[in-house]
């Protein structure tokens, strides 16, 4: 005699249009997550170029004012200084370049720098995304966290824009272009060729001359 099936159970019609319905806020979130964590990247990565490229030229820029009008440094002291702004340059990118290449942005971080500009957000998106992988639960924890989601994505939806902190390299543009621009005026106004005085500090053991006020250029 055969035994009796029983049919299982299939979770009720109300339960299903709410995991359809939160698909919908999951897939809002991770998406902007994804967003704010390239974002986030990006800038730190240009932060980075930028801080060794400021560096460098100021690093020039106070080298050919003292070969001009300070000092003229031999080539002992030409090629120290060349070592030295090399070993500088090596570090940064060593220690903050490197790191990003190899790095990426944490959600939790992502989620946090979106929350920096959204005060009224208070951390229910970092809530979120550090507990979303028992969102899926359908415990009362599981709906609380669906919840959360739910209230993060509402203030996500009217405030479509990347963190802050991610588009905060404006001031490291200017810092780079204005000191482009202090380098090229100086070398302009100069009765010395200050482009001879940097070749000088990049190309140390190569026998170039001081920069001179006047230059002679034929003798009869």
């Amino acid at each position: 005699m055969s035994q009796p099936t029983t049919a299982s159970q299939a979770p009720p019609p109300a339960a299903n249009r709410d995991q359809n319905a939160f698909q919908n806020v999951a897939s809002l979130i991770e998406s902007r997550i994804r967003e704010a964590q390239n974002a986030l990247w990006w800038s730190e990565f240009v932060r980075s170029i930028l801080r060794i490229f400021i560096g460098v030229f100021v690093a020039v820029l106070l080298w050919v004012v003292l070969d001009q009008w300070i000092y003229t440094p031999g080539m002992i002291a030409r090629l120290a200084g060349f070592v030295v702004l090399l070993g500088w340059v090596v570090h940064q990118a060593v220690t903050r370049v490197f790191p990003v290449l190899k790095g990426t942005i944490r959600p939790e971080y992502a989620a946090r720098s979106l929350e920096r500009d959204v005060p009224e957000m208070r951390q229910e998106l970092t809530s979120y995304v550090t507990l979303r992988e028992q969102s899926s639960s359908p415990s009362l924890s599981g709906k609380v966290i669906r919840s959360i989601g739910a209230h993060a994505a509402s203030r996500l939806r009217t405030h479509d824009a990347l963190p802050a902190e991610a588009t905060g390299t404006l001031r490291w543009w200017i810092a780079a272009a204005s000191l482009m621009a202090i380098f090229f005026i100086y070398a302009a106004l100069s009765p010395k060729n200050s482009f001879q005085s940097a070749s000088r500090l990049v190309m140390p053991i190569a026998s170039i001359d001081p920069a001179k006020r006047v230059k002679i250029l034929d003798v009869t």
